[in-house]
């Protein structure tokens, strides 16, 4: 993958490539100064985050991968990895302003709705041909 490829990236995309580090930084300084780690205190927040920046990550990758090969495919695992975007913010917000728990609600409905929408991709036949291509 060269360097055209990652820069021809949706503008969705680098909104979040903005917003992830900067919630991430306002997390680290929200906790600081407090003897509490946010991963022992919000431990469903915390692990969301992780599941869903790597999905993100690995999905991106994807898109990329196969944006030369399989056009059809690539709109869908763009929205698919941006709504996983979409969901590692969420869970970055909810550790902020855990006073809120729609935030945190709305983003786990997020991710159930993802995590089908995956799995209907990575069991259609179509998509397994063309990873094997």
């Amino acid at each position: 993958m060269n360097e055209d490829q990652l820069n021809s990236t949706p503008t969705c995309h680098k909104v979040l490539k903005y917003l992830i580090p900067s919630l991430s930084g306002l997390v680290s300084v929200k906790y600081q100064a407090k003897s509490e780690d946010p991963s022992e205190t919000h431990p469903l927040q915390t692990w969301s985050f992780v599941a869903a920046i790597l999905s993100y990550t690995l999905l991106f990758l994807a898109t990329k991968q196969l944006q030369n090969r399989c056009h059809k495919y690539v709109d869908i695992l763009n929205g698919v990895a941006f709504a996983s975007g979409v969901l590692s913010s969420f869970s970055l917000l909810s550790l902020l302003l855990p006073c809120y728990p729609l935030i945190f609600i709305s983003s786990l409905a997020h991710l159930s709705i993802l995590l089908q929408v995956l799995s209907k991709i990575l069991q259609s036949e179509a998509f397994s041909a063309i990873l094997f291509i």
